[in-house]
This record gives C-alpha cells, structure tokens and sequence, in this order.
C-alpha cells in the first residue's frame, strides 16, 4: 500500500508511507488411526512501514504454531486436545523502541457430553479448559508474564424438533494478526506494546430450523473485555514531519448485544443470509471506542452452478 498520512497543521506536507506485508501459510492434517486426527498449522506475518524517503521504518513479526489432536478415546464422542505457541517482535526506529512477548497455550475441550435418562438426551454439555502464559508490557512499562486459567462451557437442549436452547459462558486470550489490525485499515502507526485482549463472555441462544430450507438463530451476548485494541488519535512531534494518524490502544470495555442470524433455501441452487447485529458500547471512564460499529447488516445471496 501507498499511503499518504494527514497533515497534522493545516497546509502542512502529506508524509508518504508504504505499507507491506508478507504472510505465509503451511497446514498439515493427518489420519493417524480410524477415530484420531492430528493438525498441525504454520503461520507468519512479517511487516513493514516505510516512513517516505526516510531510511527510518517500523517492523513487525508475528510467528504462530498451532497444533491439535482429536480422536475418540474415553467415548464414542470425539475430544480435543492441543496446544499453540505465539511469538512476536516490534521494533520503532523513529521513536528507538522496540518490544518482544510470547503466548504458550495448553487446552482440553470435550464437545459432546449428553445429559439425561438412559432412554433420552435431556441436556448435551460442553466444557474445555485453556492454560495461557503470556509475556506482555504494562502500563508502567515493565515486561511481565502472566499465567491465565481460561474456562468455557455451553450447555444445550431441545425444546421440541425445530427449537434447541443453549447457554455458554467462556474466558479468552487473544492476540489479532497484524493483517487485521494494521493493512485491512488505513493511517495507522505502529504501536510495539500492544498487548492481548482478554475477554470474559456469555451468550444465550435460540435456534429454530426446518431441515435445510430454514435455520434462524436469536441470540444475546455480554462481554468484559481487559486490553481491547481499539483505534486513537496520534500526531507526530515534529512540526517539520508534522502527521496525524491512527494507532492501535488498549482499552478496558464491555460491550452487550443481540444478534439476528436467518438462512434459508430458497431453491436447489438459491440460498439467502441475513444478519444483523446491535452492539451497546461502555468504555472505561474518558475512553472511546473509534469506527466500531454499533449496527452492522450483513446480506449473502449464492447460487449453485
């Protein structure tokens, strides 16, 4: 991307920036018995903003290893057990500051446990537990490694053959690529003490379908969210290189919600989506939360060739 950067000062010059990105893919699944399934996942970001004729620029690289194994081992019901392995790097040559962290994951989910009589499924149960250690920068600027127990379960039911209920609740640690947050946006500077967001969550759900010609989902959902990276006004120093930008924050917030899902077939070869989701936004006292949007409609229409 070629970009140019708003002047800060009214009649100031526009600051040339480019924007590049490199990003690498590798997975890798395989049968290792009839009922086991291993995948392994390989994925790297590398980027770079070049800050005009400046031999100044700032890198970014963002290293992911994900693996996860699932096979049928204490029930008929599979199970998933893995772990993934996150490093990143920064570094700010304009400003001489640079920053590192890592995030280790060990996690267990057991999807399918049913609930109930011998003769009927009341209740179908899903728990998982998640152990993170990440090294992250505060705001006092010290590097610390926090250790993070993140639980998640869901429990639903059938109310009848076209409804089902369900009910979840689940902790998350999460760390966004670098193509999401710096080349899918524009005017954005590089902000090297990012750190994951951690999120509290809760969801209720109701499904009602008919077989494949209609499927709709109604559901409402609450988070807390520590460390949400949100976009902030940013302006250069420099009166001669003077610039205003976006760069990428963290916020605490929590943020409620509903969301309406409907899928239909209309023919053999037609289908329709719509969404809609409303979203209540409360930010930590003076924050705000920039070009998220509180209404968002969604339409897909396909057809089958």
């Amino acid at each position: 991307k070629d970009l140019e950067w708003l002047p800060a000062v009214e009649g100031g010059p526009n600051v040339q920036k480019d924007l590049l990105l490199f990003r690498s893919n590798l997975d890798w699944k395989q049968q290792i018995t009839e009922t086991t399934w291993s995948t392994l996942n390989f994925d790297a970001e590398s980027l770079r903003l070049a800050h005009g004729k400046s031999n100044q620029s700032d890198r970014e690289t963002d290293l992911r290893l994900n693996f996860d194994m699932t096979g049928s081992w204490y029930s008929i019901y599979p199970t998933h057990l893995g772990g993934n392995i996150e490093y990143y790097s920064a570094t700010d040559e304009r400003h001489d500051r640079d920053a590192w962290g890592t995030i280790f994951r060990l996690y267990a989910r057991e999807q399918f446990i049913p609930l109930g009589s011998k003769d009927k499924d009341i209740f179908v149960l899903s728990l998982g537990a998640e152990g993170v250690s990440s090294r992250e920068r505060d705001d006092a600027g010290a590097d610390q490694t926090h250790l993070r127990l993140n639980p998640s379960i869901a429990v639903t039911t059938n109310l009848s053959n076209q409804w089902i209920f369900q009910l979840e609740g689940q902790r998350t640690t999460l760390r966004s690529k670098l193509s999401a947050i710096y080349f899918d946006t524009d005017y954005i500077s590089l902000n090297p003490f990012l750190r994951p967001e951690k999120t509290w969550s809760g969801r209720i759900l109701l499904k009602h379908h008919q077989g494949r010609k209609l499927e709709m989902n109604l559901s409402g959902f609450a988070k807390r969210i520590d460390d949400l990276v949100v976009l902030n006004v940013a302006s250069s120093p420099d009166p001669v290189r003077a610039e205003l930008t976006w760069m990428p924050t963290n916020i605490d917030a929590s943020i409620y919600g509903g969301q309406l899902d409907v899928s239909a077939s209309i023919s053999d070869r037609f289908d329709v989506r719509f969404q809609y989701s409303h979203e209540l936004h409360h930010p930590k006292a003076g924050e705000s939360i920039a070009y998220r949007p509180r209404n968002l409609m969604d339409v897909d229409v396909t057809y089958h060739l």
